[in-house]
C-alpha cells in the first residue's frame, strides 16, 4: 500500500476533536505491522528497523513502540513527545 492509498484513513471528516478514534488506531496498526513487521521495508537499500519493545503508555498498551514513535511527536513546549491528535 502506497502513502496516496492511506489517504482514507486520515479523512478529516472522520475525525473527532478528541483525535483518532480506536478503530482508526486499530487500522493504522494493521497497516504498521503489515509494512514494518511482517515484510521487510527497505530504504536506500538498507533494511528499516524500529524499536520493538512494547509499549506501556494507555493508548499503545502492547503495541511496539515503533508505532507509538510515529503516531507522536514532540511538544515544542516541555520537548516531550505527546499523541499527535492531528
Amino acid at each position: 500500500m502506497n502513502l496516496v492509498e492511506l489517504e482514507i484513513l486520515f479523512d478529516d471528516e472522520d475525525m473527532s476533536i478528541d483525535g483518532h478514534s480506536k478503530d482508526q488506531l486499530y487500522k493504522k496498526y494493521g497497516i504498521f505491522l503489515t509494512d514494518f513487521h511482517t515484510n521487510t521495508l527497505i530504504q536506500r537499500g538498507k533494511k528499516v528497523i524500529f524499536n520493538t519493545n512494547k509499549s506501556t503508555h494507555y493508548l499503545f498498551k502492547g503495541k511496539f513502540q515503533g508505532f507509538e514513535h510515529l503516531v507522536k511527536r514532540e511538544n515544542k513546549y516541555n520537548n516531550k513527545r505527546q499523541y499527535d491528535r492531528d
